[in-house]
């Protein structure tokens, strides 16, 4: 969805993707950048095209893209980021005054809307300014970062991979270079014993890589292996949900305020469906390179 984006402490209409202006693409005219978006969803379906295109206004453009999953084209999450980013990039191209309301300004962008797309509204409107922008004006630098993050997304879409999506969008909020994506860590964590449930590989999560000071680690399970605290109490800590501030969970081992992961075999308490009971605990790491 759209609404006014705010920028140099203005708030500025003409960065809404449901303003009202002239987009010429696909050798038809468009009312809006959210018409145009909206209206690709459904790139075999012409009629559904239509009556998007014909809208009256963004928000009816908005309420007809949500009426139908049929037809909807395959690899649209993958696409959705870089279909908006192409409907403003017209927008901006094509209309003069808005161009120059744009490129004019220079801090940071604040969309509305909700996270995903208050970001990523963010990101494009902030590249497409420095695109637009002559070469001596050009901050490259900031360009490129706000490719890359658009590049990394569509890869992470593309690969269905609901995590790095998550992640790499938390980083391009942030307008924070993405990490590496490919494992996490240079170590990762290997946990044998605990029960199949935890039982596998760790890696740095990259979305809270820290936990009372010490690394948190997750799987892609959605299992969490971290230093948990309470009440001058701490634990590492196997578990399926991430709660910092308990020292308790599937399985955990005390080893009084050291923050230090324990290597090696010991007994943790692990659940076993009624009761905690001891069991022997393998936690290994291993250099990824």
């Amino acid at each position: 969805m759209g609404g006014p984006c705010k920028v140099d402490g203005q708030v500025r209409k003409e960065l809404d993707n449901f303003h009202q202006c002239r987009i010429e693409l696909d050798g038809k005219i468009w009312p809006t950048a959210e018409h145009v978006f909206q209206a690709s969803k459904y790139p075999g379906d012409a009629e559904q095209r239509e009556k998007i295109r014909n809208a009256v206004s963004g928000m009816d453009s908005w309420q007809l893209g949500q009426t139908r999953t049929s037809g909807l084209r395959s690899d649209w999450e993958a696409a959705k980021v870089d279909v908006m980013y192409e409907a403003n990039l017209a927008k901006f191209q094509q209309n003069q005054d808005l161009r120059d309301v744009l490129v004019s300004s220079s801090g940071p962008i604040e969309a509305q809307g909700g996270f995903f797309w208050k970001t990523w509204n963010e990101v494009l409107l902030e590249r497409i300014r420095e695109e637009l922008r002559s070469e001596n004006q050009r901050d490259a630098q900031v360009l490129a970062q706000r490719i890359s993050a658009m590049t990394q997304y569509h890869a992470a879409a593309t690969a269905k991979d609901q995590y790095q999506m998550d992640v790499v969008t938390q980083y391009a909020s942030k307008r924070a270079a993405i990490p590496d994506l490919s494992g996490g860590s240079a170590n990762a964590v290997i946990v044998a014993g605990a029960g199949s449930d935890l039982d596998g590989t760790y890696d740095l999560d990259l979305m809270v890589p820290e936990s009372n000071g010490c690394p948190h680690y997750s799987n892609r399970r959605g299992n969490h292996l971290y230093f948990g605290v309470k009440k001058g109490k701490s634990a590492w800590v196997l578990d399926e949900c991430f709660s910092p501030g308990e020292y308790t969970g599937a399985a955990f081992v005390e080893l009084g305020k050291s923050g230090k992961l324990p290597e090696g075999k010991l007994t943790w308490q692990c659940f076993d469906g009624m009761r905690h009971v001891g069991r022997i605990v393998s936690i290994q790491t291993e250099v990824k390179r």
